[in-house]
């Protein structure tokens, strides 16, 4: 198989993500649907994900993977805000994901402004900018329905 007949490649998945986590947004500040699960399935895989990777850089003599900023996205806490976010779901979405959401801002700018060079870069960026709509989404909605 050729290469430009492969449709399967980091950048088509990324716009995928990306596509997916719009039409997801809008579904959901239309009420239409209620998507806690696929956040709670999607923050548990990057959570894992990143786990395994700061696990892998610490005792690992791979040292690739220690400059590899293309994981940057990968941020292990998730896994501990998951378990976390029934009781203190006003501190975590008031504090921790625009944390989240501000580190993702800094690592995009960084890679657009080519201070930061990710290997694979455009696609790393849109699938850091599919994750920080969906985040900023969530913030948003939940400020706005919180009780004034």
């Amino acid at each position: 198989m050729k290469e430009e007949e492969l449709w399967i490649n980091p950048f088509s998945l990324a716009l995928m993500v990306i596509i997916l986590q719009v039409i997801l947004c809008i579904w959901q500040w239309n009420g239409m649907f209620r998507f806690f699960w696929i956040d709670f399935i999607f923050m548990s895989v990057v959570g894992f994900l990143g786990l395994i990777i700061v696990l892998l850089g610490i005792f690992s003599l791979h040292t690739p993977l220690h400059s590899n900023l293309n994981l940057m996205w990968a941020i292990p806490t998730h896994l501990g805000v998951l378990f976390l976010y029934r009781r203190h779901k006003t501190i975590i979405m008031n504090l921790y994901i625009p944390l989240v959401i501000g580190s993702y801002l800094i690592f995009l700018g960084l890679s657009f402004l080519n201070i930061v060079s990710f290997q694979s870069s455009f696609p790393v960026q849109l699938f850091l900018a599919g994750i920080t709509i969906r985040h900023t989404f969530l913030l948003i909605k939940f400020r706005s329905q919180a009780p004034r």
